[in-house]
């Protein structure tokens, strides 16, 4: 906004708007410059939230990669504890017929666990050595 006013023949009313023209310029460049400034303070704030967001989706991934693993080992633990009790059950079956032998042979048990995985067990049981 410039402001005149007229002096009869006086070069004053020019100086002085002139200096109301400058003053609301350089008002102008200082809050252009804060906008500048609030863009780049709002960019870097964007990445680093998307820094964040990108490693805390890294460290879930990877959290759920060890979770996984930690599930494998256990169902693969109980799995063979199972195997283990099936040829133990097997080799005290009262019925002769029925026992498994110790000379060496193959036996092999195949069954479906309660989440529907099959599992297969091979067995070669051999007898007790005495010394």
């Amino acid at each position: 906004m410039i402001i005149g006013l007229k002096v009869n023949g006086s070069n004053e009313a020019s100086a002085w708007t002139l200096r109301i023209q400058k003053d609301r310029n350089n008002r102008g460049r200082a809050v252009t410059r804060q906008k500048g400034l609030a863009l780049v303070l709002v960019l870097w704030v964007l990445s680093l939230l998307t820094i964040m967001a990108g490693s805390f989706a890294l460290s879930m991934r990877r959290e759920a990669a060890i979770v996984a693993g930690i599930k494998n080992n256990a169902q693969a633990l109980a799995i063979a504890e199972s195997g283990i009790a099936i040829a133990q059950r097997m080799l005290m079956n009262p019925d002769q017929n029925k026992r498994w032998r110790t000379d060496g042979s193959i036996y092999q048990v195949e069954f479906t666990s309660s989440n529907g995985t099959g599992s297969r067990f091979e067995f070669r049981c051999y007898p007790k050595q005495v010394k």
